[in-house]
């Protein structure tokens, strides 16, 4: 197998063999807004909070939301069908209070859920930290970063302790299917002040805690308003450059196929280098795997040389 096929079944979060860690959460289930408004306080004293929405998959549908404002300790609010509390009343009543400006609030990969509170008509104030986006500065060439992954890289758990299956997001679970849930959803809000702490000392480490705090964080509220309410743009004017550009084009190509002397595919680099090198004898040809090097600087060079070389480079730039 070549090396890539060998890189690609490896674990690339793995630090050891040793058997993963188990986690040990303490659980309070909440079903009275009265009592919300308890802890609310307790957790407002804290100055800070840890939230963790379980959404369908089109983000608008939400199942349960988990609180925690310190480690291993979380409270946790169902809302699936039969369930004394909704979603809707959670926030007419308490909502506001929640999702106010005092607090400082961690996610882990918040747009989704920032976009959720949006449709409900609440915005996020003080958002402080996304365990998603940290792990993607620090590794940015994965394809997911999963919760599970993170508390087993930096804190050693078993990953599986934090990750619901995805059959799991839905209104009618039976009893044993929602304790499950629960378990999960609570695990993962009582893991992350836990990373948090660890995150925040690689990004210092590695001197990426300005990217994080000043670039990146401020625009993942940005980019939840785009995707939900979209941007404007003046489609009169967009369909005048496409024609622009077409004409363009169009005049370019003209130009080039009389250069030459004949039509050809002008998006082929193997076509552009036989006439260039093969029919119009330009010096300076250098010979690839596929055929003559006609990138860029070849065509700069060329420039001084040939007319032809410097309309090439002008139809790229408006393709």
């Amino acid at each position: 197998r070549t090396l890539l096929e060998r890189l690609s079944t490896l674990d690339l979060w793995a630090e050891s063999p040793r058997s993963p860690k188990k986690f040990d959460c303490h659980r309070i289930v909440i079903r009275d807004t009265t009592v919300m408004k308890e802890i609310l306080e307790e957790i407002r004293s804290r100055g800070e909070m840890f939230i963790d929405l379980c959404l369908d998959h089109s983000g608008k549908q939400c199942f349960s939301l988990s609180l925690s404002c310190g480690p291993q300790r979380a409270y946790y609010l169902p809302f699936f069908a039969g369930s004394q509390l909704s979603v809707d009343d959670f926030l007419v009543q308490v909502g506001e209070y929640l999702l106010g400006p005092e607090l400082k609030k961690s996610f882990h990969n918040a747009k989704p859920q920032l976009k959720f509170f949006m449709r409900k008509g609440f915005f996020v104030k003080g958002l402080d930290f996304d365990t998603a986006i940290v792990a993607y500065l620090l590794q940015p060439s994965l394809n997911e970063y999963r919760l599970g992954d993170l508390a087993k890289k930096y804190l050693g758990y078993d990953p599986f302790l934090f990750e619901e299956r995805q059959e799991s997001r839905q209104q009618t679970l039976i009893q044993k299917e929602r304790d499950e849930l629960q378990e999960i959803a609570c695990n993962r809000v009582a893991v992350m002040p836990l990373l948090k702490e660890q995150l925040m000392g690689e990004l210092r480490e590695q001197k990426m805690d300005f990217l994080f705090q000043e670039v990146e964080m401020p625009l993942v509220q940005v980019l939840a308003d785009m995707e939900l309410t979209g941007i404007a743009v003046d489609a009169d004017y967009l369909r005048s450059l496409v024609q622009e550009y077409e004409d363009k084009i169009d005049a370019v190509s003209e130009e080039i196929y009389e250069l030459a002397g004949e039509r050809f595919n002008i998006n082929s680099p193997q076509q552009v280098g036989f006439i260039l090198f093969d029919k119009l004898k330009l010096p300076g040809k250098k010979k690839t795997k596929t055929g003559y090097a006609t990138g860029f600087s070849v065509l700069k060079d060329l420039a001084s040389k040939h007319p032809i070389a410097g309309k090439i480079v002008e139809y790229r730039e408006y393709t």
